[in-house]
């Protein structure tokens, strides 16, 4: 199930560069699938809203697409209730036509997913971007999963930019965890949001 939303990420990354099958050795760290590879050199934990949320799983399928997830303490991969992604891709594609690109992908899904919506809102100096939506899938069990995605344009050296976004996922399963989140969203929305804007992004370093 933990895949369910991470082909969200599809459209960008074929906009960056094909498979190159790329999987370089860095430094690990211990995960629930094992040792997990730490490409960014983003010391963890991470704590967003006063949770910590430790790296559990790494990828780096192409030359230019870098990806990290983190859960907190009780969560899995399979079956979580929160999750943090920093999604690194070595390309010099604007904020805001990354964005666009999202939202084009989440228009086309709302023909078929009748939670999806979404709200975007850019940066006083238009230099970043934060884009939060819902989106669903039924099944054995319905789950509804809210995210907040933060994209930045950064530069790892010299003449070398690169997009980054730091993603908050909360997932609810079942109609009663459903609509109790529903109820409580409004309430918690500004928190997730200056959680998001006043969450340490230190510096990526590629390994």
């Amino acid at each position: 199930m933990r895949s369910m939303f991470i082909s969200l990420v599809t459209t960008l990354l074929l906009a960056c560069a094909p498979d190159s099958g790329k999987q370089e050795a860095a430094t690990g760290q211990s995960g629930q699938h094992g040792t997990v590879t730490e490409y960014l050199s983003v010391p963890g934990p991470i704590r967003y809203q006063d949770t910590d949320f430790g790296l559990k799983w790494s990828e780096h399928p192409n030359d230019n697409y870098y990806i990290q997830e983190y859960l907190p303490a009780g969560n899995t991969l399979e079956h979580f209730n929160e999750m943090l992604t920093i999604h690194l891709f070595l390309t010099d594609l604007s904020v805001a036509d990354a964005a666009d690109q999202k939202i084009e992908e989440l228009e086309q899904r709302k023909q078929s997913d009748s939670y999806c919506s979404y709200q975007a809102k850019d940066s006083p100096d238009g230099k970043e971007v934060m884009l939060e939506f819902f989106v669903s899938q039924s099944g054995d069990e319905e789950v509804v999963e809210f995210n907040l995605f933060h994209y930045r344009q950064i530069e790892l050296s010299p003449g070398q930019k690169a997009l980054c976004i730091y993603a908050y996922s909360k997932r609810s399963y079942g109609a009663d965890d459903i609509a109790a989140f529903s109820q409580t969203f409004d309430n918690d929305r500004s928190g997730f949001f200056n959680g998001m804007i006043s969450l340490e992004k230190t510096e990526i370093q590629l390994k």
